[in-house]
């Protein structure tokens, strides 16, 4: 019904004109705290403004310089310390095409792999053992051409003569399966090794000339895309996270019924005497690291606690890091982290003082003398380390992500799986593997598509809070992020209409690549449904 219909009648119109009054704060708050700021900062975006060169004290107002500061973002520029070499702007173009060439080709595998098969598709243990020889048979090409066979210092010669033994052991099971298919489609798979192929050396040429093509032409801006990849590795961590989230899912949905009451407390009481003793016995034993036995002794409080309250008690405990996320949480990873006091590097440096550790030395040693007899495995810097920066704060997510709400979605998830399908799978004989393969993951197919889309987009939003507070960027800019990025240009160089520039940016990032997960996500969502 439209509005002038409504309207017509008093009682309709009261109603109206009620939820309208009732509407009316949201939507004032929307468009003054939300819509508003939006639209001025895309309006920044296209402007010189800087607090410290127009304010008040200055009398100075911003200037609009159109796509200036997009331009200074993303675009590049002749290397006035570069090579003369002839016709440098057919080698830009050339990086250009070969990058752009890469999403093409992924495009065209993609569909490629998602067409149907008339039989039986090939089992995921010949694909990869495929991929195996491939890589293999790729790694003594690449030494061939690059005009050393990659002679082992121990083994010789005979190190490239054992990757071709090996490609050739994981193609028969790969061959078998083909030689089992129709015609078109073992086509079809010859096509998508063609084009697997393609990518492989289309990568392998940028990697190649991607040094050479930016000492001719360099970015405006190098930093960007430095921040860039400190954002895309970061989110590198979030297979593992969700991986992870699904695992302690899966633990916390079973029951856990043992006995009564009593019977329960006493289990309890009985696990948390002999974990304390343990404890102790493992300080007594281990002073170098008195954590670990701190650490176990929580273990087997968390063991009574969850034998005496039941599955309540472990779904609390595994949310706590969720709910505790924060800067006190991020200020007790650096303490953990620290090289010279933390725990983690005192119990890998009692780990690498032991005998097994000694054995696995020697054997590293043996297998590449280049690293010399006083050769020792030592313990990361972890923070204050260009290497171990990136990885230690994605440790600290991965800790995070077992207890996310991610796991709160899959115990929902789990919970609305009908148990007849399970029952189903039993009478045809499937196992504990088969059941969770066949009818688990593709049920969870919706909740994971959707963690996988609002993670990518919290992945290219985040890393602020943990750089700002663990590393201040640093250490050589290794973690800093993008939305760290926009942080810096706005509040510490006060440069606004960069700054938005940055925002806008990073929002087509994230809305293009929320198009492709749609897009291609719920095809696979709805294959699996």
């Amino acid at each position: 019904m439209n509005v002038l219909a409504t309207l017509k009648h008093p009682r309709r119109r009261r109603t109206m004109l009620a939820a309208w009054t009732m509407l009316t704060p949201n939507l004032l708050g929307f468009l003054i705290f939300t819509a508003g700021p939006v639209l001025f900062s895309l309006v920044m975006a296209f402007t010189d403004w800087n607090l410290t060169e127009h304010n008040r004290r200055t009398g100075e107002w911003p200037h609009f310089v159109a796509a200036e500061n997009f331009v200074r973002l993303l675009c590049f520029q002749r290397n006035p310390l570069g090579p003369e070499v002839p016709h440098p702007l057919a080698w830009g173009l050339a990086g250009l095409l070969l990058c752009a060439f890469i999403p093409v080709l992924l495009y065209f595998c993609y569909r490629t792999n998602r067409a149907p098969f008339g039989q039986q598709n090939p089992p995921a243990y010949g694909t990869v053992l495929f991929a195996v020889a491939c890589s293999c048979v790729l790694s003594v090409l690449s030494s061939a051409f690059r005009g050393a066979l990659a002679a082992h210092p121990r083994l010789g010669l005979e190190w490239p003569a054992l990757k071709l033994v090996a490609a050739a052991l994981c193609l028969l099971p790969g061959v078998a399966q083909v030689r089992r298919l129709r015609a078109d489609e073992a086509r079809r798979l010859g096509r998508l090794a063609v084009l697997l192929t393609l990518l492989c050396v289309d990568l392998a040429v940028v990697g190649n000339l991607a040094g050479y093509v930016l000492s001719i032409w360099q970015p405006t801006n190098p930093l960007f895309f430095t921040y860039l990849w400190n954002t895309i590795f970061l989110m590198l961590a979030m297979p593992l996270g969700i991986a992870g989230s699904l695992v302690g899912a899966l633990i916390l949905i079973q029951r856990i019924e043992i006995g009564t009451w009593t019977q329960r407390i006493g289990l309890g009481v009985a696990i948390l005497f002999g974990g304390l003793c343990f404890a102790v016995a493992l300080r007594t034993v281990v002073p170098e690291v008195p954590e670990l036995a701190g650490l176990l002794a929580l273990i087997f409080v968390v063991g009574a606690a969850g034998v005496v309250g039941g599955t309540v008690v472990f779904r609390t405990l595994f949310y706590l890091p969720s709910i505790s996320m924060g800067v006190a949480t991020f200020i007790l990873w650096q303490k953990l982290f620290d090289p010279e006091k933390g725990p983690v590097n005192a119990f890998f440096g009692w780990l690498f003082d032991t005998a097994v550790f000694d054995r696995v030395e020697a054997c590293v040693r043996w297998w590449v003398p280049q690293l010399g007899a006083s050769w020792h495995l030592t313990s990361p810097d972890w923070l204050l380390s260009v290497t171990w920066a990136k990885p230690a704060i994605m440790i600290m997510g991965l800790w995070a992500a077992l207890g996310s709400n991610n796991m709160l979605l899959y115990l929902a998830g789990l919970s609305n799986i009908p148990q007849e399908l399970y029952e189903a799978a039993s009478i045809d004989g499937a196992s504990g593997w088969q059941k969770f393969w066949h009818v688990t993951w593709p049920q969870l197919a919706p909740t994971t598509f959707f963690i996988f889309v609002m993670g990518t987009i919290g992945g290219l939003q985040g890393g602020f809070e943990q750089a700002r507070v663990m590393t201040n960027g640093g250490p050589a800019r290794s973690t800093t992020t993008l939305s760290y990025f926009l942080y810096i240009e706005a509040f510490e160089n006060f440069d606004l209409g960069y700054a938005s520039a940055v925002a806008w940016t990073l929002f087509v990032v994230i809305f293009i690549l929320t198009m492709i997960n749609w897009r291609f996500g719920s095809e696979v969502v709805s294959e699996y449904q």
